[in-house]
């Protein structure tokens, strides 16, 4: 079983971004930045608000970032590599790393079949007029918690063994299924090493989110008003969330690329530093 050492992926990850910006910067604000801001831009509402033209819109724009992430892997991991071809290789793999998400997200609505059979009996039962508990009662009981907390906690360590999908998508030829598999294979023995990467990840991230985007709202409304699609305030919003966006995807794309380098061993994978392709 191979070692890993999140301080070492962080110190590697710190070098390629240091030294290999040119290369990830142009490739997370056109594959990343650009996305959220077109769709902040057009819908900078709820997305619950939002009609089924603009929600395939943001969707779409979604799947750019996704590809502009196995990009992102691709220059960290290498082998050498100009960003248009690490771009070309990202496309070519999305269709397996979108059919692996697909089967994953299948997997944990199996997994949470139960509760949702259970719920779908109730209120089922009570609007028939059964004897079934209401749906209140059901959702303040004992077992619905035992049930919600299981499933959570399945989800937590599905998630954190799920981590290296999209470097194994990125850095292999495996179709969907094998993407899981390898995933699960690579993670094995290192759940809770990743898990506090994860959480802190996380953590840290959301705090960032959340700071930096009551700042832009705020001064948004502040310069341009309310926030309406297409309008100055949406733009302002979403230059900055898009740009905070690509900054965490890199980071976070190029330590999941050092992460599988180690769990994959470094014979597997080469290490070398891309090139712009100049």
């Amino acid at each position: 079983m191979r070692s890993l050492s999140i301080s070492v992926a962080w110190d590697e990850s710190k070098a390629v971004l240091a030294r290999d910006g040119r290369l990830l910067i142009p490739v997370a604000l056109a594959m990343v930045a650009l996305p959220s801001i077109v769709s902040t831009l057009i819908d900078p509402g709820s997305p619950t608000s939002r009609g089924s033209g603009i929600s395939l819109l943001v969707f779409l724009l979604s799947l750019i970032g996704m590809i502009g992430q196995l990009a992102l892997i691709r220059l960290a991991i290498g082998p050498s590599l100009s960003v248009g071809d690490a771009i070309l290789h990202a496309l070519r793999r999305a269709l397996p790393f979108i059919g692996a998400i697909i089967l994953l997200v299948l997997i944990l609505l199996i997994v949470s079949l139960p509760i949702i059979i259970l719920l779908s009996i109730t209120i089922a039962g009570a609007s028939a007029g059964d004897a079934a508990l209401d749906p209140a009662q059901l959702a303040a009981s004992p077992l619905f918690s035992v049930f919600v907390l299981v499933i959570f906690l399945v989800g937590i360590v599905i998630g954190v063994r799920m981590m290296m999908m999209s470097p194994v998508a990125s850095a292999e030829t495996a179709g969907p299924v094998a993407i899981l598999k390898r995933s699960w294979e690579l993670t094995r023995g290192k759940f809770w090493k990743l898990f506090a990467f994860l959480l802190l990840f996380v953590v840290a991230m959301v705090a960032l989110m959340l700071a930096v985007g009551g700042v832009a709202g705020l001064g948004a409304r502040s310069l341009f008003g309310e926030i309406e699609p297409f309008s100055g305030g949406a733009l302002f919003v979403g230059v900055i969330s898009g740009v905070l966006s690509a900054l965490v995807t890199t980071v976070l794309s190029v330590m999941l690329a050092r992460i599988y380098l180690q769990l994959a061993g470094r014979g597997e994978a080469e290490v070398s530093v891309p090139s712009s392709g100049d």
